[in-house]
């Protein structure tokens, strides 16, 4: 069971810190929109103030914000679409692992039962002199492929 478990832990240790970097990421984003937005409110109360000729230069600052929200939106978005495609990969990687734990326990308990026949097979043959080893192999790998 260890050795099934360990590569699922790396990948869980994987999603695990590619969902905290980008809860980080997007703290850090929200932050920054923060401060934007306090320094539009700024300038708007400022722009009652502005003479006619300040009004472009004030105008290149508003753009180059403008710029900067879209940009750091898009980075938000991606980091968004990052932590979505590591849960994805998380649930997919948990259905592989139950199905192959589902193999697993198929297999045992279909080889209780070649054991058990193994078993009847010897005494068996021990009683009678018979081979009936081989047969009982043959039907338990028909079985089982």
């Amino acid at each position: 069971m260890y050795v099934l478990t360990r590569p699922c832990d790396a990948q869980e240790d994987f999603t695990t810190r590619a969902t905290t970097a980008g809860k980080d990421l997007m703290q850090k984003q929200k932050f920054q929109l923060t401060q934007l937005v306090y320094l539009l409110m700024k300038i708007e109360a400022q722009w009652v103030m502005l003479t006619s000729g300040a009004f472009p230069k004030f105008l290149t600052i508003v753009e180059e914000m403008v710029e900067a929200n879209k940009d750091r939106r898009l980075e938000l978005e991606e980091a968004r679409m990052k932590l979505k495609g590591a849960e994805e990969w998380k649930i997919e990687a948990l259905c592989r692992l139950q199905e192959s734990e589902r193999r697993a326990r198929k297999m045992k308990v279909q080889l209780g039962l070649f054991l058990e026949s193994e078993k009847r097979s010897l005494n068996l043959e021990r009683n009678t002199g018979k081979e009936v080893c081989h047969t009982t192999f043959r039907n338990f790998t028909k079985n089982v492929l």
